[in-house]
């Protein structure tokens, strides 16, 4: 700034003569571009030095954590929700064909235990199942160990076998012969737990019948064969009584 004031000064001296005035125009074009330069140099100086840029240690970044504003991992992202329950258990597949058990962490599975690398079955092993069918019968079917795989899928069931005669709890009314006449009753059954006829009850046993005169000998429906003859003699007797079980005779063959 003192430069320029000079200059400023020295340019408003006024010439003596021609000469002198030849001489002050070229002494004007130095002073001015000396000017140029000084004014070039304070503003220079009001800027800075102009030197170049202090370099920047890129080491220093790369120290540099969540804490003091660098960037985090672009890896983490801590907006995604959880995978698992704090707490939780479940058993995840390991090795060839084993199982590990796994405990979730903190939103996350984590290792619990070793892997155990047994196979669920001994492969080609067989395995069969029993079920109840039909009148207490019994069926079966199998199914085989695949090794790693594990037990494959049950095959169909067999045909029913064993079976009894009827459908437990069932029940049923029937008559059946009674006597030493050809006689009937009706009679209440019902199936137990075996799957077998139970009588729960019985009635009277029904027959016609009726009495020889004579001997008091009991005479059934029809013909009631007797050995022997009536006066004595080999032969054989037949004695009949009527259905409303009214003594109808008897004939005798051979007598």
């Amino acid at each position: 700034m003192l430069a320029l004031t000079v200059l400023e000064q020295r340019s408003r001296v006024p010439p003596a003569g021609r000469s002198a005035g030849l001489i002050g125009l070229a002494g004007m074009r130095a002073y001015w571009l000396m000017a140029a330069v000084v004014l070039t140099g304070c503003l220079l100086d009001r800027q800075g030095t102009g030197g170049p840029a202090p370099a920047i240690d890129a080491s220093a970044l790369d120290g540099a954590t969540a804490h003091d504003g660098a960037v985090p991992d672009a890896g983490f992202d801590a907006s995604a929700p959880p995978l698992c329950v704090t707490g939780e258990t479940r058993e995840a597949a390991c090795g060839s064909c084993g199982v590990q058990p796994e405990r979730c962490e903190a939103g996350a599975w984590a290792m619990a235990g070793a892997c155990m690398e047994e196979p669920p079955c001994v492969s080609g092993a067989i395995e069969m199942e029993t079920g109840a069918c039909g009148r207490c019968g019994t069926r079966e079917r199998g199914r085989a160990c695949g090794g790693c795989e594990g037990w494959g899928a049950f095959g169909a069931w067999s045909e029913c076998a064993g079976e009894g005669v009827c459908v437990p709890d069932e029940t049923r009314t029937r008559d059946i012969g009674c006597g030493d006449c050809g006689g009937t009753q009706t009679v209440t059954e019902s199936c137990d737990a075996g799957c077998v006829w139970r009588a729960i009850s019985t009635g009277a046993c029904v027959e016609t019948v009726c009495t020889h005169p004579l001997t008091g000998r009991r005479v059934c429906q029809g013909d009631d064969g007797v050995f022997g003859c009536e006066g004595g003699g080999l032969g054989v007797r037949t004695c009949t009584c009527d259905a409303s079980g009214v003594f109808s005779g008897c004939r005798e063959f051979g007598c």
